[in-house]
Parts: C-alpha cells; sequence; structure tokens
C-alpha cells in the first residue's frame, strides 16, 4: 500500500511539471485510483517557418486578426509598387528634349544682330514681301534735307529726294542727317531681298545703306529715266527678331520711291519706330 502511493505521489510531481508548460493540470482521480488511463497533454511542435511565434486564434501568423484577407494601403495596391507611368511615357516631357525648331531653322547665335522686340503695334501683318513707301516716313528726325515731291507715275504718287545742288556726300555716317530707317521683324533665320524703285539721272544714281550695325555701302543704279525696280542687295543669315535698313542720301537729285523686302523663309513684318 506504501508503494503504490509512493508511485502516486511520484506520478503526480510530474504531471504537475509538465503542465506548468502545457497549461492547467489535469485533475487526478486519487481517491479513484485510476491512474493507468492518464496520459498527459503534449504540444504541438512550433513550426520553424513562423519563426517560432504561435498565433493563439489559429491563424498562420500573417493576420494576428484570424482574418485571411490581407489589407492594402489606400491607393488599393500591394506595398512597394507605386502608381506612376513608365519613364518616357507620362504627360512631361522627355529630359533634353525642347520644342524649338529644329537645328538650322532657328535663329543662328551671332549672326544676322537680330534684336529681340515685342511690338506695340505695327504697320503690316506678317507676310513674305513688304513694301515701304518711302514718303511715309518723312516724319523722322534725320529726314531733311530730303523733301518729297509729287509725281503721278511714283508708287503712291509720291517720292523723296535730295534736291539738285550739285552736292555729293562723300563719307557716310550714323549722325548725318538727309536718311531714313525702315524696321522690320523676322520670324525665322532667313535671308532677306533689298529692292528699290527709283528714277536715277545721269549725275544722280547712287546712295547710301546700311543693314543693321554693319558698315555703310554705296548702291549704284542703273541710269533710267523711268521708275524701275532693282535688287541692291541680298542679306543672308538674317537672326530672329528686329532688323534695320538705313538708306542715306549720297547724289542730290537721286529719286527714292519704295523698298520691297523679301525673306527667303518665315515671314517678315514691318514695324513702327521702336
Amino acid at each position: 500500500m506504501f508503494f503504490d502511493y509512493y508511485k502516486l505521489s511520484i506520478l503526480f510531481f510530474l504531471v504537475t511539471l509538465t503542465s506548468g508548460c502545457l497549461g492547467e493540470p489535469p485533475i487526478l482521480d486519487i481517491e479513484s485510483g485510476d491512474t493507468d488511463s492518464f496520459e498527459p497533454e503534449v504540444a504541438d511542435p512550433v513550426d520553424p517557418s513562423n519563426d517560432g511565434v504561435v498565433d493563439p486564434n489559429g491563424s498562420d501568423g500573417i493576420n494576428p486578426g484570424g482574418d485571411d484577407e490581407i489589407e492594402f494601403p489606400d491607393n488599393g495596391k500591394p506595398p512597394g509598387e507605386d502608381d506612376g507611368e513608365p519613364p518616357g511615357e507620362g504627360e512631361g516631357e522627355v529630359p533634353g528634349k525642347d520644342d524649338g525648331e529644329p537645328p538650322g531653322e532657328g535663329e543662328a547665335p551671332g549672326e544676322g544682330e537680330g534684336l529681340p522686340y515685342s511690338p506695340e503695334d505695327d504697320d503690316t501683318g506678317n507676310a513674305d514681301e513688304i513694301a515701304i513707301e518711302l514718303e511715309d516716313l518723312s516724319g523722322q528726325s534725320l529726314f531733311f534735307p530730303f523733301v518729297v515731291e509729287l509725281d503721278p507715275e511714283a508708287s503712291g504718287g509720291q517720292y523723296i529726294v535730295w534736291p539738285d545742288n550739285d552736292e555729293v556726300l562723300e563719307e557716310p555716317a550714323d549722325d548725318i542727317d538727309g536718311q531714313v530707317t525702315i524696321y522690320f521683324v523676322l520670324t525665322r533665320f532667313a535671308s532677306v531681298e533689298f529692292k528699290i524703285r527709283a528714277k536715277m539721272g545721269r549725275q544722280s544714281n547712287s546712295f547710301y545703306y546700311k543693314r543693321d550695325f554693319r558698315d555703310w555701302e554705296e548702291e549704284e543704279l542703273e541710269v533710267d529715266e523711268d521708275w524701275k525696280t532693282e535688287v541692291a542687295d541680298d542679306f543672308s543669315g538674317l537672326a530672329i527678331g528686329l532688323h534695320t535698313l538705313r538708306i542715306l542720301r549720297r547724289e542730290d537729285g537721286a529719286q527714292l520711291d519704295k523698298v520691297e523686302l523679301s525673306v527667303s523663309r518665315g515671314s517678315i513684318r514691318r514695324v513702327f519706330e521702336p
């Protein structure tokens, strides 16, 4: 009898020791002596793939709340995915590209001497050619001693002339009176053809002209008693922007009627004095 009680004590001690890790100890029916049917409860082995964390709610450790559905951020996409478009397919411009004109069609830096200009008033709209009646420039400060004369065969019925007085201006200069200035704007890098309608006598068939900041040039036209349009020059490589063309008296009696300017590309626009 003592030996049976001793075995029961050892068994109870072992059960108590085991139940400290597994939970509540089972209740042994010592009174009935039914100890042979007792089987201690053993914990399930820990899943190594779950980093040793056992979910008390029976889930696999992904969602501790027991709900197998994964919640994503507010944008509805798994973490790590952005909602941007692939580079080059969005609405922005591709870095390094601009919407300017192809090389050779825009302004050539350092050529043409074009000046930036935003005119408030235009004398004519954009076109590939403009015509300027020289008598319309009689209000400019350096116009005199040019005068305006009438002739029904002249364009517009009028022209300008330095009256006969047996004089010749030998040296041109920017500040000498007896000159007119034409202002025009180009929309493209282009060449400009300069034509003038004039009537030249035998001893009065020349004048000076100057484009932008270049040197003065002398132009001698063919002697003709009738009004005639001739090409005075062809300006190449003019840049986009504002340009000037000056006409200065040289020989008295040279009758100057109209100037025509035409462009090789783009358009040209005459503007009032800036």
